[in-house]
């Protein structure tokens, strides 16, 4: 058990050091980050502290309407567009018309 200990504090000052890349000024972010921070050693486990932290964000996620706004623009481009999957490397939203294996230079292609 003690043998261990070092390794915590390494991985846990490594884990401070990506606390500068977390957007302080906006709670949906700064709130699931700072609980994150604090519920892992009074819960005394990683695992505990981040899913408390995820859980955090996607209650945010939710009670904000961020995730009912994703959703809408979601469904217009579905509707939009045909069809929602271009069955290529599993990404949504793409249009197998739209895509070219031919790159666009913009007016030097005109000339």
């Amino acid at each position: 058990e003690q043998a261990t200990a070092p390794i915590l504090i390494l991985i846990g000052a490594m884990m401070m050091g990506d606390c500068s890349k977390v957007d302080w000024d906006y709670m949906g972010s700064a709130l699931p980050a700072f609980l994150t921070i604090v519920m892992m050693p009074l819960t005394y486990s990683i695992t505990d502290g981040m899913l408390f932290g995820l859980v955090t964000a996607a209650c945010f996620y939710v009670t904000s309407g961020e995730a009912f706004v994703h959703l809408r623009e979601w469904f217009v481009k579905i509707s939009t567009r045909g069809d929602a999957s271009d069955g290529e490397n599993g990404v949504l939203m793409g249009n197998k018309e739209d895509k070219t294996d031919e790159p666009s230079y913009g007016a030097a292609d005109q000339a």
